[in-house]
């Protein structure tokens, strides 16, 4: 199905009021080539594309736009948004499902929130320019087999919350602002053949991979929350994590949840200073850790932890640094005490 302009310019449907719409490819794909709007002036209704193949945005600014609607792009194979094209919804929440990669350019629901899914690729960045923001919502929930971003290109956010994860890849993210791990609910309505309404409503709490590194970057503040009280924020089976906020210009990293990897190390590099809740305690089995704040102080509350097995653990700080507890003892050393 290719959805293509009219004779207004680069606009292909304009839907006025609180209907919804839904496109529907049930043996191909989806080629966006044109605006699609649902236009209110209060709510709109929402915006359903659903491809057996794949779904591709062309380079068309607010390519799929709804006033304070849901967008929901449902593929069994890739999507892919051309960079230069945008989803805008005004506050609405925003779902992609893909089987492959999701190709991002940017999707701004405002105080919305966005859930992307990928059960077999990973989420990239696909901008030509690669440092541009890729989502501007509330929160951000991610969930992608083989990786969110890559260690050069980052997926770049103005968001309040993340939650992210890959079972076999790594997750690279940088904010543009401040931001806090924790739990992201999206609602969005999947629509029938004849354009009913159902909600479909996902909730997803913290970061975790399995195989992969976790890498993420703030602006400002960088906030490692428990969304969920499970008692980790963070969680990594192999793979290195990084905590950091941008040097000469960021400020402090606040570990409240805790840190977990068997077998990576565990950095974290704050412009300003570092605090440590005693629920943020950092715990890696067979790594290193590596705290360092680069022009305040590190403050490990009362029952914090840093604790390695027969490792290293450095903190560095510019000014005062206040301990908690750093454990290195041998696991055996560590049960018989």
């Amino acid at each position: 199905m290719d959805i293509n302009p009219g004779t207004s310019g680069t606009r292909a449907v304009y839907l006025q009021g609180d209907g919804n719409a839904k496109f529907i490819a049930t043996s191909g794909d989806i080629n966006v080539n044109a605006q699609i709007e649902l236009d209110s002036a209060t709510t709109s209704g929402s915006l359903h594309l659903s491809a057996q193949g794949n779904i591709s945005l062309a380079a068309v600014a607010q390519v799929l736009t709804v006033d304070r609607g849901t967008v929901y792009v449902d593929s069994e194979q890739a999507v892919t948004m051309a960079s230069g094209s945008s989803i805008f919804t005004y506050g609405g929440d925003v779902r992609i499902d893909a089987v492959n990669n999701i190709n991002l350019s940017l999707i701004n629901a405002a105080t919305g929130d966005v859930a992307l899914n990928s059960s077999a690729g990973q989420l990239l960045d696909n901008q030509t320019n690669t440092s541009n923001t890729n989502v501007i919502a509330s929160g951000l929930a991610v969930n992608a087999l083989t990786g969110v971003g890559t260690n050069t290109n980052h997926i770049e956010t103005t968001v309040a919350t993340w939650s992210l994860a890959s079972t076999y890849g790594s997750v690279f993210v940088s904010d543009t602002s401040s931001v806090a791990t924790g739990t992201v609910s999206v609602s969005v309505n999947a629509l029938s053949d004849n354009a009913v309404a159902s909600a479909l409503a996902t909730s997803q709490s913290d970061v975790a991979t399995t195989t992969g590194a976790v890498v993420l970057n703030a602006a400002n503040t960088l906030t490692i929350a428990d969304g969920d009280n499970s008692g980790t924020a963070i969680e990594t089976t192999s793979g290195h994590v990084r905590l950091a906020t941008t040097t000469g210009s960021g400020q402090n990293v606040v570990v409240n949840g805790a840190v977990n990897t068997a077998s990576g190390n565990i950095a974290v590099y704050a412009n300003l200073g570092v605090t440590q809740a005693a629920s943020g305690d950092l715990i890696t089995t067979s790594g290193t850790i590596n705290v360092q704040a680069l022009t305040g102080a590190i403050s490990m509350a009362e029952g914090a932890i840093a604790q390695v097995t027969s490792g290293n653990i450095r903190y560095q700080a510019a000014t005062n640094v206040q301990l908690g507890m750093l454990d290195v003892r041998s696991a055996s050393d560590r049960t018989n005490s």
